[in-house]
């Protein structure tokens, strides 16, 4: 699968949001998670 970098704007709270959920799934496993994978899992799960 070919990635494509974007440019997306964000709400303060949603980011807020996401950055919560970043932290703990980085809690739960012992490797980093970025914002853009975080996003990229979201976005997948929620358009299936």
């Amino acid at each position: 699968m070919v990635k494509q970098r974007i440019t997306v704007t964000i709400d303060s709270d949603l980011l807020k949001k996401l950055r919560m959920k970043q932290a703990s799934k980085i809690q739960k496993t012992t490797r980093s998670v970025s914002l853009s994978q975080l996003i990229d899992e979201i976005l997948k799960k929620g358009l299936r």
